[in-house]
Formats: C-alpha cells, sequence, structure tokens
C-alpha cells in the first residue's frame, strides 16, 4: 500500500486541501496573462495557539517573512510552495 500522510476519518479535511491546491493552479494559469500571479502556500503547522509542541512549529513572523520576500520576486512564478520548520516531525 502506498503511504500517505492522510490520516483515517480525514477525506474531507485531505479532499480541500487537494482541491485549494488544484484550484491555486488553474486560477495562477487563467489570470498570469493580467499580470496577477497566484501561488498556494503550504506552510506545514504554524504557530497560532498554544501548544506544547509550539517550539516545533513555524512561527507566524517566519513566515509572513517568506511571504514578503516572495512576493517581491517578480519574475519567478511559484506555482506551488511546501515549507516547514526544521524542527517539526511531519
Amino acid at each position: 500500500s502506498r503511504n500517505t500522510n492522510v490520516e483515517q476519518h480525514k477525506v474531507l479535511y485531505a479532499m480541500t486541501k487537494y482541491a485549494i491546491e488544484g484550484f491555486s493552479f488553474a486560477l495562477n494559469k487563467e489570470l498570469k496573462r493580467c499580470g496577477i500571479r497566484v501561488t498556494c502556500l503550504m506552510p506545514g503547522t504554524v504557530n497560532t495557539f498554544i501548544s506544547l509542541k509550539s517550539s516545533a512549529y513555524l512561527d507566524v513572523t517566519d513566515v509572513s517573512l517568506l511571504v514578503a520576500q516572495l512576493i517581491k520576486l517578480k519574475n519567478i512564478d511559484f506555482e506551488g510552495l511546501v515549507f516547514k520548520s526544521i524542527k517539526q516531525d511531519i
């Protein structure tokens, strides 16, 4: 059997994640001619809540800094970008 990150009873969650990714890719192709870039950012778990593992999650500031830098890269077209904390074991 194929190993995936989709857990049991998470079909709707996984389906919506894949739907957003496909929608973003298609929208990017559609709007590119208008000078509009669409990118599907897929960060690992972001530290937006109090958790015992929060130190292993991405810091909100780091994510916002990365997004700000990507926006500045006008000659690069990112269709999708997956990233996670180096401390996070996914």
